[in-house]
């Protein structure tokens, strides 16, 4: 849903329902999720040890945390604003795990705005998350508190972006000239930065007392 100001969240029915597309689990993201937290158990995380043991959960599966952070996504989805909006969530605890979600599965993922307040150009509100397979067999639930808050801009930002738009413009338009500048530029500075000194010269620092 398109919001311009955050003021706009007071006037959500209580209730308000966001549903993601079909997803599936896939075996990259899976791997990349291991790399980032450093979590690779051996029984049912690390694909290379995993197939030696019969696992209670039966086979690749993906840990609490990871099937939270599959959901992360829908918070940028489910409300776009017009102003610049920082979005803090709440509630990693209280999520409730019901069955294992296996690598390859398809599931969907769903917000249900349970309660919002706005305050002094704030809003807050409590989102019951749920994910499901695909046949509606819950997966995970938990509710999260948002925080929506307005935030500014670095003045010191938008001229250094409009400084290096110029600059590729003018490569663009300038492309075999931009090039041999650069490539001068490169060879200047790694010359300076790998320049020794001869032995013999007055400048060169002595070597012993």
């Amino acid at each position: 849903m398109h919001l311009k100001r955050i003021s706009e969240i007071g006037d959500l029915p209580i209730g308000f329902y966001w549903q993601s597309d079909r997803l599936i689990v896939s075996f990259f993201r899976f791997i990349l999720f291991a790399i980032a937290t450093g979590d690779w158990n051996k029984v049912h995380i690390n694909p290379f040890t995993a197939w030696r043991f019969r696992s209670n959960l039966k086979s690749l599966t993906c840990c609490g945390d990871f099937v939270l952070a599959l959901t992360k996504s829908g918070i940028h989805k489910i409300l776009e604003f017009d102003e610049d909006i920082e979005i803090i969530a709440l509630g990693y605890g209280s999520v409730e795990l019901k069955r294992p979600l296996h690598i390859g599965m398809f599931y969907q993922y769903s917000y249900t705005l349970m309660s919002r307040s706005v305050k002094k150009g704030r809003a807050y509100c409590d989102w019951l998350i749920e994910v499901k397979t695909e046949k509606g067999e819950p997966i995970a639930s938990s509710t999260w508190r948002m925080f929506y808050s307005p935030v500014e801009r670095r003045r010191f930002v938008q001229p250094i972006l409009k400084k290096l738009l110029e600059t590729v413009a003018e490569i663009y338009r300038h492309p075999v000239d931009s090039i041999l500048f650069l490539l001068f530029a490169f060879v200047l500075i790694y010359c300076c930065l790998n320049y020794q000194l001869p032995f013999d010269s007055p400048w060169a620092l002595p070597l012993g007392p």
